[in-house]
């Protein structure tokens, strides 16, 4: 049982890592869910918004609190940057 139990952990942390690796692929396509998932991982929002092509002194603007917000903080922030 409890070689099984290692075994599966390690399965669990691999399939982890391969989920996060395909998430922060994602650079600029990133949903909400994504990123909503990666601040529950304990991931910092600078970090999350340097993925998604946000510099660092327009994430006062991005809005995280919901979906609709945070698509449209975010279009708004990429079109005063043209």
């Amino acid at each position: 049982r409890k070689k099984l139990g290692e075994q599966l952990k390690a399965i669990a942390g691999i399939e982890f890592n391969e989920h996060l690796k395909r998430i922060m692929n994602k650079r600029h396509y990133m949903t909400y869910t994504d990123v909503y998932w990666l601040f529950l991982m304990g991931m910092p929002a600078s970090f999350i918004l340097r993925q998604i092509g946000i510099r660092a002194r327009d994430a006062m603007r991005i809005d995280f609190t919901n979906a609709v917000e945070f698509y449209r903080t975010q279009f708004e922030v990429r079109e005063k940057k043209r």
